[in-house]
């Protein structure tokens, strides 16, 4: 069976993670030379109104956008997907989460969490608090 495609560019692999309004899936960029690895997140329609999806489809791309920081996950493309209407915010791939992360190289105190997770993070919700952007059920910047 070949990969979902949107926009005949981003091939999805199967088993999506499931959201509220979307779905996020690891993805190949097949206009990359390498194909390189991304993340679709894919807007379903579920019970939900179109036009509330509509606009929080607004909302995050326009977030994602302002975001460009060191420790926050870069927005690569958005669009409406041709095939079935719904849209999609294509990021970049990030292989591990922080739990894989510290499990694989836990800090050796509190020295090195600080320098290597906890002052990062901070700065990037400084970054984004600082833009009016803040992250409840979804993203949106007052």
């Amino acid at each position: 069976m070949s990969p979902r495609l949107i926009n005949n560019r981003y091939a999805l692999s199967p088993n999506p993670l499931s959201g509220g309004m979307a779905e996020v899936y690891r993805a190949r960029d097949l206009e990359d030379d390498e194909e390189r690895r991304v993340a679709v997140k894919l807007f379903t329609q579920r019970n939900i109104e179109e036009d509330i999806i509509a606009e929080s489809f607004r909302r995050e791309t326009q977030a994602l956008k302002e975001l460009k920081y060191p420790g926050i996950v870069e927005l690569l493309d958005s669009g409406k997907d041709e095939q079935t209407g719904n849209h999609f915010l294509v990021l970049e791939w990030m292989e591990k989460d922080l739990t894989a992360l510290l499990k694989e190289s836990p800090p050796d105190g509190w020295n090195s969490f600080w320098q290597a997770v906890a002052l990062p993070i901070l700065e990037a919700l400084a970054f984004s608090h600082n833009r009016g952007c803040v992250h409840r059920d979804k993203l949106s910047c007052i």
